[in-house]
């Protein structure tokens, strides 16, 4: 992915992490409609970066 295209993802709508049991937890802060999605994933964290600029009043990071 290229610098410009790396740009285009800049709203978070998810985290997820391992809890203490090893299982996944997390929360969507938007819901999705459309556009495109870009995932980027550690081991133990994720997160769900949207293409889609966050609406004045939504949650956002």
């Amino acid at each position: 992915m290229d610098e410009q295209e790396s740009h285009k993802y800049q709203t978070i709508v998810g985290c997820f992490w391992r809890d203490k049991d090893d299982l996944w937890e997390g929360i969507f802060l938007k819901d999705i409609a459309s556009g495109l999605v870009q995932l980027i994933k550690t081991d133990n964290a994720a997160l769900i970066l949207s293409d889609q600029d966050v609406e004045p009043g939504k949650a956002s990071i």
